[in-house]
């Protein structure tokens, strides 16, 4: 009996000592933001472009995208769905609607970041020229390299890649954002040093450093220089 009561004793101490270190590991794997929402906006059609082709690039960049990121920091609203609001709105399933438009079926779909874009007729296939729009504020613009052929997937597939890897600098952007808004301006332009630092093309840290820097009173030659870093 004695020896049993000591094993349940024991074990009892081994699950008191286990709490903390079960507990540190949830607060580890707490995500800082929420999961944002991406809608891939049906593009736009240039002069001449191949109207079946670039409805495809679009649903495959949807796909591409929905299948290489993170989907615990981002999730791709699906084409099913967009085209589903399109219809109900009384637009034609695949409209290329205009920002006000795109800004109203955004809301209807939740969506935190628009990838819009343009398709232009290439030397044997089409040309995509995208950028990514933080809904939130849209002077936050984050253009991606223009990519051209004529395989839908090999499109899809350059976007995808460039578009993940320019969106990691997003934890940073969104620091700045919550520290301008908190009133720390030396803390905002630190966290957006560090995601220019991390992703120096990217555009979305540059523009809320600039930001920053003019909240925290810079001198307007610095304020300029970091402006002219965002072209």
């Amino acid at each position: 009996m004695n020896g049993l009561l000591q094993a349940r004793i024991a074990l009892v101490g081994l699950l008191l000592l286990a709490v903390p270190d079960v507990a540190h590991a949830q607060r580890r794997r707490t995500q800082e933001f929420t999961r944002q929402e991406l809608l891939v906006a049906n593009f736009q059609l240039d002069s001449g472009a191949n109207l079946k082709l670039a409805r495809r690039v679009a649903d495959a960049v949807r796909s591409r995208i929905d299948k290489t990121s993170d989907g615990r920091q981002l999730h791709v609203i699906s084409g099913t769905d967009i085209r589903l609001a399109l219809t109900k709105a009384s637009f034609a399933p695949d409209s290329a609607l205009q920002r006000g438009d795109l800004r109203i079926l955004g809301g209807n779909l939740r969506a935190d970041e628009f990838l819009v874009g343009t398709v232009e007729r290439a030397p044997g296939g089409v040309r995509l020229r995208s950028q990514l729009v933080l809904v939130r504020d849209e002077r936050f613009v984050q253009p991606l390299p223009a990519f051209a052929g004529s395989d839908a997937d090999k499109i899809a597939e350059q976007v995808a890649k460039s578009l993940l890897a320019l969106r990691a600098q997003m934890p940073h952007e969104r620091r700045c954002e919550n520290h301008l808004r908190e009133g720390r301006a030396g803390e905002a332009v630190k966290a957006a040093r560090e995601g220019v630092a991390l992703v120096p093309r990217g555009t979305l840290t540059r523009i809320c450093l600039v930001l920053a820097l003019r909240t925290a009173g810079v001198p307007a030659a610095t304020l300029l220089d970091e402006a002219e870093a965002i072209l």
